[in-house]
């Protein structure tokens, strides 16, 4: 009886345990939280011939089109043949420059993307390199826009890159007659860099991609450029009128030819400032009532095409040796910008520079080896502007990108205690 009565107890032991723990209320865990996000940001660049130089920096790998990997945050790369494929958490910024002497064409590293547009003076002589840097294959349509209206180019549409493939499309086999171009390109699959040079005898150059707006910034017009050459493209049904402001030693005012530019719908139109800009190193904003294309050249014995740029109070670019930085301020107030210049031996030189409202200066850098000259520009309000370079080093303009300030912020996040 004794045994039974101890087993029956155990039981009623075990079973108020088992409740007990049942009925228990677990501590309620915290709705809202927040997570480190890891986004590493792609770039390829595109030499506009073979034999090219390419400077990366802010990379945390570099790779060769379709090659192997390094593990680098900054390189530079002679001889290169093939696209450069550049990723990293922190903005990796770079270009390829190529030719020799004073006719060199610099093609800066770009992001590859799904759609975007360029604005070109002339289809002559002009090719688009468009470059597939992923593992999976792309298809590109594109839509050409000349002076006479929309250009119905037979194989402009379905453009397939197998996976790490470049393709270059000439635009003068697109066109019957050499003609300014709007260019816009959409995929249907996957992504791709898409970069348009233009190559003669005397003159080398290339302009990258944008996206439509109504207000787009379009820096370093050097001092003393013989000719200089807005073009603007209008891919809607509907005619739209543009505006342009100068930003030179002269602050903002309206160059001559600039004002009430009228686009017509599917078109393209070309504005030359050759006497309108004072001899000024200058830089240009476009303002119309409806997104537009816009691009820019210029030549001082070379040439060089410029696409726009965005404004910040934290910009950067790491390129060739040579030339100057051109700042432009499209603000209201006087802005002091600090400017570091650094090669890539390391030397370090820092500069306090004071940007007039609505004007653009010219600081002067340091001497840099063969090996590239990172530079970057901090402000308390946004400015824009590039490194140019004209003369015996060939004429190209390596705009200011913004600059990803450290890692990437905490994303806010919310668990969901459904989720299993």
């Amino acid at each position: 009886m004794r045994r039974v009565l101890e087993t029956l107890l155990g039981f009623a032991v075990l079973t108020g345990v088992v409740v007990g723990i049942t009925a228990l209320t677990p501590a309620e865990l915290p709705r809202a939280t927040t997570v480190e996000a890891v986004r590493s940001t792609k770039v390829v660049c595109v030499p506009a011939a073979s034999g090219a130089t390419v400077v990366v920096d802010n990379a945390t790998t570099v790779t060769p089109l379709g090659g192997s990997a390094t593990e680098t945050k900054r390189t530079v790369l002679t001889g290169q043949e093939t696209s450069v494929v550049a990723e990293g958490t922190e903005g990796p910024v770079g270009g390829a420059i190529s030719g020799s002497g004073a006719v060199r064409t610099l093609t800066q590293c770009v992001k590859p993307v799904s759609q975007g547009v360029i604005a070109l003076p002339a289809t002559a002589d002009t090719q688009l390199k468009i470059v597939n840097p992923d593992a999976s294959e792309a298809a590109i349509d594109l839509t050409l826009y000349g002076a006479e209206g929309e250009i119905q180019a037979l194989g402009a549409r379905g453009i397939t890159l197998a996976a790490y493939q470049e393709r270059t499309i000439a635009l003068s086999v697109l066109t019957e007659k050499a003609t300014p171009v709007g260019v816009s390109f959409q995929a249907s699959r996957g992504r791709a860099a898409v970069m348009a040079i233009t190559q003669t005898q005397n003159s080398g150059t290339a302009a990258g991609p944008s996206q439509l707006s109504t207000s787009h910034l379009l820096p370093g017009i050097p001092a003393g450029a013989t000719s200089s050459v807005v073009v603007l493209a209008n891919p809607s049904e509907t005619r739209i009128t543009a505006n342009l402001t100068a930003y030179g030693t002269t602050p903002a005012y309206q160059p001559q030819g600039g004002g009430n530019i009228s686009i017509p719908p599917h078109a393209s139109v070309s504005v030359s400032l050759e006497n309108a800009l004072l001899g000024e190193a200058s830089a240009i904003q476009v303002n119309s009532d409806a997104p537009v294309m816009a691009g820019m050249a210029f030549t001082l014995g070379d040439s060089a095409q410029v696409a726009p740029v965005d404004a910040g109070m934290s910009l950067g670019t790491f390129t060739s040796p040579g030339g100057v930085l051109q700042l432009t301020n499209p603000g209201t107030a006087d802005v002091q910008a600090t400017v570091t210049a650094t090669g890539a031996g390391g030397a370090e030189e820092e500069a306090t520079v004071t940007v007039g409202a609505g004007q653009t200066v010219v600081h002067k850098l340091p001497a840099t080896t063969e090996q590239g000259q990172r530079v970057t520009v901090g402000s308390g309000q946004p400015l824009f502007g590039a490194v140019v370079s004209s003369g015996e080093t060939g004429s190209w303009a390596a705009p200011l990108e913004p600059m990803t300030a450290g890692g990437t912020p905490p994303l806010a996040a919310e668990l969901d205690p459904e989720l299993h």
